[in-house]
């Protein structure tokens, strides 16, 4: 119904601006009606002016059915009227004839004849062919035939058939039919092809609501279950079971519930179809009677073979076939002609036995006719315990009906469970998008939440570079790089090692080259794809103890170990020659007295220096000096450096000589351990004598002479004629420098100088000196001697004064050293000064180099990893590199950081092969599309977090729940976890007052399969074993998860392939509830449990199985409570609890399907339902069985149970279903039911008014108007 428009009119109610209707056909509009004014009551319309003109006069519409359907083009007005369905064939193919009416059933009425009293015969011409000719029947009113109802239209007609009425006592009617194009057949108006019809003039007539007096309430058809209410009143009526319901928070306030009471039962008769209840008992024996005839039934012939074995009276099995041979000779007929009848009987069995060489023979059947079934293997038991005597070992026994529990069906998923209803391709080349890709290149951890990801992948790849190492420094070793490493859940580790660092040199050896690193992986699923890195380089080894001396080698001598290489990342770096300062400095020291110079720590000198000094020459009379010491320098060349330290260096000093002193006392010269004196003066006048000459000053090294300092020559005395004396001489003529030579060198005295004559002074004497052989000199004058070798000569003595003596001559060896500088400067005793100028600091050997890390880099099938919910990752940093600072220069750099890169390959299509779809082990389907997941089987976590990485139940003790049997008090048991599985079950109380065995529910934990199977003491009542189905109880390996990103579904489901649950009473999840810590997000919505029938395409609501955030009551665990971490665990302990709904009758049978449904809104900015979340996962199925009674078969080896055997009962009970064995099929079909007052059948409730209720209630006067075109 719809409400009308606004108006404009001045008068309301009428002409409205209907040009913009756009009300569709078969809509309902109330026209509200004013008292006065109107065009019913006062006014009708006057000529056809168009909106918005009208022209009008005075008059009465009402009276002259102008009604106000006018006042509205294209409406009716609702009042029951009857219309041709040819004037408003729109409004009919919406309302038919359900108000009313008569549309054509397909042959028409012309004339009707008259006089018929009775129903005439409607004959119809049959059609040809193979047609069916179509039959039809009259309806006679006041003796004219008024229509004619068609019972079978018939077909094969290719024109309209001819209509004859015959009988009936009257004439003159007549009919057309109307056919079918398409199957020849009568066809009637219908509202689906009025429009097919239109225009024909009989298509027969409908009637519009009558809705006069009536008010239009509530939406749908206008007759609807729905009654008018006055006020805001609510009645529903027919929503559950018939009954009336009154929600008084809608009554408005006027009535308050009151007595309940129940009446009208005596005016319901009703007659129903009944089920058949009860049971009745029936028992079967064998009859003896005689019969007409022998059943048909076969032979087998035996015949004798001559033979050896005689009979053991002992033998077992059939002995009258010892010594038969099968299919020998023939069989001949007999006919029996009269005698004794013989009779047997046979044993009864509920169900046939399968070995068929088992029978019950008689033992005592020496004569024809014996009968009975057989003997009884011991007459003298009880009735209950006697048997017959039976052939056969395992397979002789009997039938009987057992109460027992089958096993429930379990289902676990493997490693290669898989959700069907998902394209899977065959022999095609899969296309892949690597949008999820994950590159990590600074060192650190890192995760990886899976669940965030759209879609399931196909494959993983991975690049995974362990950190390098750093080179050495010398003799101080590289830093190892880090390891990097990817984990994806429990099945895949890739580790790549950092490379090694280099080694440490160790003096002259270079440093060894650092091991690469290793590529190694652990976990279930072998990764292809590794790479050990490269190691470094060996360092080269020096060239001396230390390595490179810095004198040798200046520059870096460039001999560090080469770097491991493995690419962008993860690189070694390379070793260095490290070079040690702090070594080098200047060494001096002067010895004035013999001794050896003190060179210890002295390496690697670059230059030497001797400064060596002659004594001088002493003072005579008339002071005469003395000539002053030889001073000379002298450097070691270069060839010689090395050799400095490999042999002693001593001096050898030279002292002055004396000066000349009176009473005939000359100077003695200077004196020099190795004879390299100075001579003695003259001796002169009184005290005029002649002064000594000046000792050699020698460098020596060990014991060979490699340079000497002439000693000066002594002054000679005046005398006393007034003669001069002279002061001492330089060195001979020649010698004025040293002499530079590769001989020996050997030291040479001074001479002496000569005498005085008269009164004179004595002549000077000479310097020692140092020089080679052959270099001497004659002594001077008179009395002056020569000297030794390079020794000066003595100077003259005589009547006047004395000359003054010669110095020395002054050596070195050329082969060793270069001439500096030379002087005679020096005064005193002799001395020698050593300079040497070292380099100590030195190049180390070269370090290792560093050496590269680890290489993974491949793919693997996503499959394979039982679809992690998480990766971590880890990426390693490169080794330190090395800078020892202090006195060292030199470092090396760190090694290259790891790098990690993951993608997740997607398929987004084939190239060739085929596609198909996955079949699922357990799970049938799963929500969302067959490429796009948001539940799938994964593999065990880590039960950390809240991404939906679940842990599986390995160590979590189940509990074991006992109920049933009778029990007064329940037995109590526990179970054995080891393995990750239940591995023994312990029976803790055997409880009593059992009458049969309990039900035994092993639930939670660890643990998957586990079944336990219950026997009862019957004399004592309790429970006297529990046994563990061998093998069993398996690990859990994979779960199905909730979780996944929804895209537009909301909802999640999985639906279970088909089981037979016929005896199943209760249905159960092994499930585990995220909970923010556990590996899982909370749920906000439950889950619910659905089933299907084999025969059905709908679902039926179960119950719901999981609560998250209420408190639930399981039908078998009893009490669960809201998520927390006492109840599913905390971070690393995932807790698995089994929920369980009881089955309904209706959905025990074959071929039922379980659906399992977690309702989520559509995702939006209101939830978070566009992530990952809300988390559930399931590891196992459970269909629990109720009790049942069948026949088992129960061996007795040898012998047959009497009493099993002898007579059958079977209790046929009246219904039919589960746990019912034998049926009596029987039912009643028309029984007469009555109901009475003291049957309460269904209460009705009375309502008692708080206030006075309006019994009328005013209503705004309104017609109602049906759009009709």
């Amino acid at each position: 119904m719809t409400s009308s428009q606004l108006y404009r009119n001045a008068r309301q109610g009428f002409y409205t601006d209907l040009t913009v209707d756009t009300t569709p056909v078969g809509a309902i509009v109330p026209n509200l009606k004013t008292g006065t004014n109107s065009y019913d009551h006062n006014f009708v319309k006057f000529g056809a002016t168009t909106f918005p003109g009208l022209t009008e006069t005075t008059g009465n519409a009402y009276s002259v059915k102008d009604n106000p359907a006018y006042t509205h083009e294209g409406y009716l007005y609702c009042n029951g009227d009857e219309y041709n369905i040819g004037d408003f064939p729109g409004l009919f193919q919406l309302i038919g004839n359900k108000y009313g009416g008569r549309s054509s059933s397909g042959i028409d009425v012309s004339n009707g004849g008259s006089g018929y009293t009775t129903l005439p015969l409607v004959g119809i011409t049959a059609p040809g062919g193979n047609g069916v000719q179509a039959t039809a029947a009259a309806i006679v009113e006041n003796g004219v035939i008024v229509r004619v109802d068609v019972v079978n239209p018939g077909s094969g007609y290719s024109s309209a058939p001819a209509i004859q009425f015959t009988g009936g006592n009257g004439s003159g009617a007549a009919a057309t039919a109307r056919i079918n194009a398409d199957d020849g057949s009568i066809e009637g108006i219908t509202t689906a092809n009025v429009m097919d019809w239109w225009g024909d003039p009989n298509l027969g007539t409908f009637k519009v609501p009558d809705l006069r007096t009536k008010k239009i309430v509530g939406n749908g058809p206008v007759f609807g279950n729905n009654s008018p209410n006055v006020g805001n009143s609510t009645l529903g009526v027919g929503t559950t079971g018939g009954a009336w319901y009154l929600d008084k928070s809608a009554q408005d306030e006027y009535f308050s519930l009151g007595r309940i009471v129940t009446t009208g039962y005596e005016n319901v008769v009703e007659t129903v179809e009944c089920s058949i209840i009860g049971q009745q008992q029936i028992d079967i024996s064998m009859r003896e009677t005689k019969l007409s005839g022998a059943p048909q039934h076969s032979h087998t012939v035996y015949h004798t073979v001559p033979g050896f074995n005689s009979y053991q009276a002992e033998a077992g099995g059939d002995r009258y076939l010892q010594d038969y041979r099968e299919g020998r000779g023939r069989l001949a007929r007999w006919y029996p002609t009269g005698g004794v009848v013989f009779t047997h009987k046979h044993g009864l069995l509920r169900s046939p036995i399968t070995d068929n060489t088992v029978a019950s023979y008689d033992v005592f059947d020496a004569f024809g006719g014996a009968g009975g079934v057989g003997s009884l293997k011991d007459p003298t038991a009880a009735a209950n315990d006697q048997f017959y005597m039976a052939s056969g070992a395992q397979g002789a026994g009997s039938y009987v009906f057992q109460t027992y529990i089958p096993d429930p069906t379990m289902k676990q998923f493997t490693g290669s469970s898989n959700v069907g209803g998902r394209t899977v391709n065959t022999g095609g080349t899969p296309v892949y998008d690597y949008s999820d890709e994950w590159t990590y290149s600074s060192p650190g951890s890192y995760s990886i939440n899976l669940g965030n990801i759209t879609g399931t992948p196909d494959r993983l790849i991975y690049q995974v570079v362990g950190g390098g190492g750093s080179g050495a420094a010398g003799n101080v070793a590289g830093n190892p790089g880090g390891s990097s490493s990817i984990v994806v859940g429990s099945d895949l580790n890739l580790i790549a090692d950092g490379g090694d660092g280099g080694g440490a040199s160790n003096g002259q050896q270079g440093g060894d080259g650092g091991d690469g690193g290793a590529a190694t992986q652990s976990g279930s699923v072998s990764a292809t794809g590794n790479l050990d890195g490269q190691d470094g380089g060996n360092g080269v080894n020096g060239q001396s103890a230390e390595g490179w001396l810095v004198a040798d080698y200046p520059n870096n001598p460039g001999g560090g170990g080469a770097a491991g290489v493995a690419g962008d990342y993860g690189n070694g770096t390379v070793g260095i020659n490290l070079l040690v300062g702090g070594q080098s400095g200047t060494f001096t020291e002067t010895l004035t007295s013999d001794g050896t110079f003190n060179t210890q720590g002295i390496n690697n000198p670059s230059a030497v220096q001797f400064t060596v000094r002659g004594g001088n020459g002493g003072t005579a009379r008339g002071n005469r000096v003395g000539y002053q010491g030889a001073v000379m320098v002298i450097d070691m060349i270069s060839t010689q450096l090395s050799s400095f330290t490999t042999g002693g260096w001593s001096v050898k000093v030279g002292n002055p000589g004396n000066n000349g002193g009176g009473g005939n006392n000359p100077g003695t010269g200077g004196t020099n351990s190795m004879g390299a004196n100075g001579g003695t003066g003259g001796t002169g006048h009184n005290d005029a004598d002649g002064a000594g000459g000046g000792a050699a000053g020698m460098i020596l090294r060990g014991t060979q002479i490699l340079g000497g300092a002439g000693g000066g020559g002594g002054g000679g005395g005046d005398g006393y004629d007034g003669g001069a004396g002279q002061n001492g001489q330089g060195p001979p003529s020649g010698y004025s420098q040293p002499d530079a030579t590769t001989q020996a060198l050997g030291p040479g005295a001074g001479g002496n100088g000569g005498n005085y004559g008269c009164i004179g002074g004595g002549g000077g004497a000479g310097g020692a000196g140092v020089a080679r052989n052959g270099v001497s000199f004659g002594g001077q004058g008179n009395g002056g001697a020569s000297g030794g070798p390079g020794g000066g000569p003595g100077a003259d003595g005589g009547h006047g004064g004395g000359s003054g003596g010669v110095s020395g001559v002054s050596s070195f060896r050329s082969d060793w050293f270069s001439l500096n500088s030379f002087s005679h400067s020096h005064n005193g005793v002799g001395s020698a000064t050593l300079s040497v100028t070292y380099n100590n600091d030195y190049w180390t050997a070269g370090g290792g180099g560093g050496a590269s890390g680890g290489i993974w880099g491949g793919s693997i099938q996503w499959s394979n990893l039982n679809n992690p919910g998480s990766i971590s990752v880890i990426v390693g940093g490169g080794g330190a590199g090395i800078n020892p600072g202090g006195q060292t220069t030199g470092s090396t750099s760190n090694g290259g950081d790891g790098y990690v890169k993951i993608g997740l390959g997607k398929i987004v299509g084939y190239t060739g092969g085929s596609t198909g779809t996955s079949t699922g082990d357990i799970i049938a389907s799963g929500s969302q599309s067959n490429t796009v997941w948001d539940v799938n089987i994964v593999g065990n976590g880590t039960g950390t977090g809240s991404a939906g990485n679940f842990k599986l139940p390995t160590t979590q003790i189940p509990d074991v729940y006992i109920t049933g049997g009778g029990a007064t008090s329940d037995a109590t048991a526990s179970v054995t976890v080891s393995s990750n599985k239940v591995t023994a079950i312990n029976l803790d109380s055997a409880g009593g007052g059992y009458t049969e065995i309990p039900y035994v529910y092993v639930m939670n934990g660890a643990g998957g399969g586990t079944k336990i199977v219950s026997t009862v003491d019957d004399a004592a009542g309790v429970v006297d074993q529990l046994i563990l189905t061998a093998n069993s109880s398996t690990q859990y390996t994979n779960y199905v998860k909730f979780g996944g990103l929804s895209g537009t579904t909301g909802t999640r489901y999985i639906t279970l392939n088909p089981v037979d649950t016929t005896n199943c009473n209760y249905f159960s999840i092994k499930a585990c509830r995220g909970n923010g810590v556990n590996g899982g997000d909370i749920a906000e919505e439950v889950l619910r449990v659905y089933y299907q029938p084999a025969d059905s395409t709908s679902w039926t609501l179960i119950d719901t199985i999981i609560t998250p955030n209420s408190v639930r009551n399981d039908p078998l665990i009893g009490t669960v409570p809201v998520v927390g971490t006492s109840w599913d665990g905390s971070s690393g302990a995932t807790q698995w609890y089994t929920y369980s709904v009881a089955m309904p009758i209706d959905a025990r049978a074959v071929g039922t399907k379980i659906k399992i449904e977690q309702p989520r809104a559509t995702p939006s900015a209101a939830n978070d339902n566009d992530a990952d979340s809300d988390h559930y996962g399931i590891c196992e199925f459970i269909y629990w069985n109720e009790k049942v009674s069948g026949l088992v078969f129960v061996p007795t080896a040898g012998k047959i149970s009497k009493p099993a055997v002898d007579s059958l009962s079977y209790t046929v009970q009246g219904e039919t279903g589960p746990g019912i064995t034998y049926s009596s099929g029987l039912g009643a079909s028309e029984a007469t039911l009555t109901l009475k007052s003291t049957t309460k059948i269904e209460p009705q409730a009375t309502i008692d008014p708080d206030i006075d209720v309006p019994l009328l209630h005013p209503y705004i006067l309104c017609k109602y108007l049906i759009k009709a075109f």
